[in-house]
């Protein structure tokens, strides 16, 4: 409960020596104050405190707590909550800062949070502390021609060429022609492509990575124009072009690259004219397809079954599964959420299916009931983190013998269902107020970490009160650690 809960100043001031301050160090969803920090500031694991992004950041905690933070890669460096900006960063060059080796920025882990708003100003300012290799792998950094300005001289310009970022113009373009991944650059979709544009630019192109950009001016005409450098493989599966019957037939194309691209005319016709040449497995996932138990019928022996019962475009039916029962892949086709899942269908094939993927997936019809009817088929170190399943404390309490208790302790997924609902402060009072008082509380706190066993808890009717009916070790384990 301490690593999860939205624990407030209220159970803080009541329960000090009960809260586990370690765990409450990592908790994002309690409701942080300077005044958390003060009271707990002699128990708290100041490492994992250090790079929690809910505390209240600004300038003054950090200086308040300056002697305590973790300020390396584990801590304040990686903190992505922290509202980084010059001033902040600049608290390297203090006095008090400088005079202690350990409290020191790590410029490493800085130049990889993706918590910092660059600018081009904190950019230059700090340049030759910053790690450049991660720093251009940063995906918070927005490049702008301001920023590309200010620190040309360490950027790779791999990454820049295929920034989004950037408002792309042939001024800019051609101030760092010399510097830019002309093949890098004929990929990226955000330039301002334009016949005039590809034609300005023909000889410093990568045509082969051209073909396959969905935003160049495609047209009849354009095609034409560039017949003798376009890439015929590539330019076959790019979907983007104004396909036609006649465009199919005007030029040679990439069989392998026409059978993947769903945007071609496609017609029962079409596929059977060329039916020995296609690319089955391309066409066994192609959504563009028409697709009915026809087609299937008609192909049957053509088709890739292996790819085709991953195909989430058939018009899945009980009848056509059970008509080609015995040519589907059943463990693509227990991945498959796209067929109409039902008990009726499950059961007529419990012995078919991969029950360690369907344990996982939220597309099946999970009811109480269900989950009973299949329980001795179900993977139950898988099913734990399922979010299709409706979690409640009944649930948890019937099959108890069956959940890993450190996996029910650590899964987010059922606390917030079955837990989190009906927790609130008052509660937590009611169940601290239940145990504070009994003896040995204390001991067993220690003694509980390392046990398995799951936990029985019992709501009353009006979620009014909570009764934990197992060992003690098991409830203080419970409150403690989960």
């Amino acid at each position: 409960m301490s690593n999860k809960y939205k624990i407030s100043r209220v159970i803080v001031d009541k329960y000090p020596d009960k809260i586990d301050w370690k765990a409450l160090s990592e908790n994002t969803n309690a409701l942080w104050s300077v005044y958390m920090i003060e009271i707990g500031k002699h128990s708290f694991n100041w490492t994992s405190l250090s790079n929690n992004p809910s505390l209240p950041w600004d300038k003054d905690l950090i200086e308040r707590y300056k002697d305590k933070w973790d300020w390396g890669w584990l801590g304040l460096s990686s903190n992505t909550g922290i509202p980084w900006n010059i001033a902040i960063l600049d608290m390297n060059s203090e006095g008090w800062l400088r005079s202690a080796s350990k409290n020191s920025w790590d410029w490493q882990s800085l130049s990889k949070n993706e918590g910092i708003r660059w600018t081009a100003k904190m950019l230059k300012k700090f340049q030759d502390k910053w790690n450049w290799d991660f720093l251009m792998k940063n995906n918070s950094v927005e490049w702008n021609a301001e920023m590309v300005e200010a620190c040309k001289d360490h950027l790779d310009w791999n990454i820049i060429s295929a920034s989004t970022t950037i408002e792309w113009t042939k001024k800019f373009i051609d101030k760092y022609k010399d510097k830019l991944n002309w093949k890098i650059l004929s990929t990226n979709e955000y330039l301002p492509w334009s016949d005039e544009f590809v034609e300005y630019y023909k000889n410093k192109w990568n045509w082969k990575e051209l073909s396959s950009n969905p935003l160049l001016p495609w047209s009849d005409k354009f095609i034409e124009t560039y017949k003798d450098k376009w890439d015929w493989k590539d330019l076959s599966g790019n979907t983007f072009l104004p396909w036609s019957n006649l465009l199919v037939e005007k030029y040679s194309w990439d069989i392998t690259g026409l059978s993947s691209n769903h945007l071609l005319p496609w017609s029962e016709k079409v596929i059977n004219k060329y039916r020995k040449k296609w690319n089955w497995q391309k066409l066994s996932e192609n959504k563009g397809l028409p697709w009915s138990d026809e087609l299937i019928a008609e192909y049957k022996d053509e088709w890739d079954w292996e790819v085709l019962s991953l195909n989430k475009h058939i018009k899945w039916s009980l009848k056509i599964i059970d008509k080609y029962k015995s040519r589907w892949n059943w463990k693509n086709l227990s991945a498959n959420k796209y067929l109409p899942w039902s008990e009726e269908l499950i059961d007529k094939y419990k012995d078919n299916w991969d029950w360690q993927i369907l344990s996982s997936a939220k597309y099946l019809p999970w009811s109480r009931h269900f989950i009973d009817k299949y329980q001795d088929k179900l993977n139950w170190s898988v099913l734990i983190n399922n979010a299709g399943i409706p979690w409640s404390i009944k649930l948890l309490e019937k099959y108890h013998n069956r959940i890993d208790g450190k996996f029910l302790i650590t899964s987010s997924i059922i606390w917030k269902k079955a837990f989190e609902p009906y927790i609130n402060d008052k509660l937590v009072v009611e169940i601290m107020d239940n145990i504070k008082h009994r003896v040995g509380w204390a001991k067993t706190v220690e003694a509980g970490f390392d046990n398995t066993e799951a936990y029985n808890f019992e709501f009353d009717k009006n979620l009014k009160a909570v009764s934990m009916n197992h060992e003690l070790v098991k409830e203080v384990n419970g409150l403690k650690t989960s």
